[in-house]
């Protein structure tokens, strides 16, 4: 369950913040997950629960923000929302040349606290 490690790298992110900005209690933090990282929301959710008791976030909400793939080809410059072409190639043109615009983040988006 890799939730687990992504909850737990992002509240020591959020510890540093809190610490920096001189917060004594988070209200709610909001991660901004692409879908090509495979996290599950009530996994990650689960893992949040598990980790905040006796902490600074602990009763703080967590608003997962999950982000569509967006690939475009190199080649024909279509735009492609599936990630299934990152293996099968453009299907306007058959290149493999995919870029990935937007759907790998694993990102800290808000934090609120007091």
């Amino acid at each position: 369950m890799h939730e687990m490690s992504i909850i737990s790298h992002a509240l020591a992110s959020v510890e540093k913040q809190a610490e920096k900005h001189k917060l004594q209690k988070i209200i709610q933090i909001t991660l901004e997950i692409g879908k090509m990282r495979a996290a599950v929301p009530a996994l990650l959710i689960h893992a949040f629960d598990e980790l905040s008791p006796g902490t600074i976030y602990e009763g703080a909400k967590l608003v997962i923000e999950e982000k569509d793939v967006d690939l475009e080809c190199r080649i024909c410059g279509r735009h492609i929302e599936s990630e299934d072409s990152l293996l099968a190639g453009c299907p306007a043109c058959g290149s493999h040349k995919i870029k990935l615009l937007t759907g790998n983040e694993l990102k800290i988006k808000n934090i609120i606290g007091e």
